[in-house]
């Protein structure tokens, strides 16, 4: 009965975290109101004691004892202070530790996201101005009636293909990718020499 008893004082501590996590956290101490913060968790300890020691008085009137005065106050802030306190305080903790991750992880994300927006960038400052030589080249080839003529535009065919919808996955193949780049650098050879 004495573990039973003691039951009657989680309520307390379920208020205390509750009321911590919910609203003294994200209303004070996350807004940077810290003395605030301080003196309204120092209020809910006080509140925790007062339900503490009004549990402690309606326990004995159920079971029927008598505790001396000290033991009502003794009984009050183990339970109402320690319990309470020390649940919200750890509570507390844990949603700090929460957040904290919470905004690493965006953090990263956004990271992960200005990468792929400069690469973007990179890609469509790059097409243009590549597209623009090459098709001049070609076209210098075409009025040259040069033999490469069919082989060159097949291989900026496959290089914008690789461009624009091949290379958008997070891996590729390194064969692959060095595959690309000799193209590139052949196209590169037949416009401009070695």
């Amino acid at each position: 009965t004495d573990a039973l008893d003691k039951m009657i004082y989680i309520p307390v501590s379920i208020f205390s975290v509750y009321t911590s996590i919910y609203i003294l956290v994200p209303v004070l101490l996350l807004k940077g109101k810290h003395l605030i913060f301080f003196a309204v968790f120092l209020l809910l300890c006080l509140f925790n004691i007062a339900c503490a020691y009004l549990l402690t008085i309606a326990l004995t009137l159920i079971n029927g004892q008598q505790l001396h005065s000290q033991a009502y106050i003794f009984q009050s802030l183990i339970y109402g202070l320690g319990m309470g306190a020390a649940a919200s305080g750890f509570a507390i903790i844990i949603k700090l530790f929460k957040i904290h991750y919470q905004e690493q992880q965006q953090i990263e994300r956004l990271q992960q996201q200005i990468i792929n927006t400069e690469l973007q960038m990179i890609k469509t400052n790059f097409h243009p101005h590549f597209l623009s030589d090459a098709l001049a080249n070609i076209s210098d080839l075409i009025r040259n009636h040069s033999t490469q003529s069919p082989s060159v535009i097949l291989k900026l065919s496959e290089l914008l293909s690789y461009i624009l919808y091949e290379n958008e996955g997070e891996q590729i193949a390194l064969d692959h990718e060095m595959l690309m780049v000799e193209e590139y650098l052949n196209l590169e050879k037949i416009f401009y020499g070695n």
